[in-house]
């Protein structure tokens, strides 16, 4: 699979990659795209003939990057996979493939949530709004001081405020 994508690992099939022969061994050793399948992080580098962690080298390019080119020696992948390093890029990487299927962005996202606080917190106000109008309405004291008096008179309006914003109380915050 060749992929043009900036956010999908180089992974061409090609007759030969970088034939290499070792010491002790008659014929040359090569890269398998088999295992592309195993490992479909690895990408091709071109200029060093080598094979690289593509998540880790798109999420920490600073930092020292995985390189493969021991075809001798596949066991550096599954020592790689295991690295805390691959395990943060993997899940950087995944997040990103996901986000992209959705098409959504970061900006969606703050955007979304900033619309969800704005219809909460005028929900709250229109409940403040509300009470407010209600105890004006049936002349009940906001502030209780020196008109403590006039709460004895207004008991049945204060019952019913009592009421309504202990509704309203279980509405926000629910258990």
């Amino acid at each position: 699979m060749i992929s043009t994508d900036v956010n999908e690992p180089y992974q061409p099939i090609l007759e030969s990659y970088n034939p290499r022969q070792y010491s002790g061994e008659s014929s040359k050793r090569d890269f398998s795209p088999v295992l592309y399948e195993t490992f479909p992080w690895l990408s091709l580098n071109k200029s060093s003939k080598s094979f690289e962690c593509f998540p880790c080298q798109k999420f920490y390019p600073v930092s020292k990057s995985f390189l493969f080119s021991n075809w001798r020696k596949p066991q550096k992948l599954h020592k790689h996979c295991k690295s805390k390093s691959h395990e943060a890029a993997m899940k950087k990487w995944i997040n990103l493939k996901i986000n992209l299927k959705q098409q959504s962005s970061v900006l969606s996202k703050v955007h979304y949530f900033h619309e969800e606080e704005v219809k909460k917190n005028r929900e709250y106000l229109q409940i403040i709004v509300e009470t407010s109008i209600f105890t004006a309405v049936q002349n009940i004291p906001q502030r209780i001081n020196a008109e403590l008096k006039l709460l004895h008179c207004h008991h049945s309006h204060w019952k019913e405020l009592e009421k309504t914003l202990k509704m309203l109380f279980l509405i926000f915050f629910p258990r």
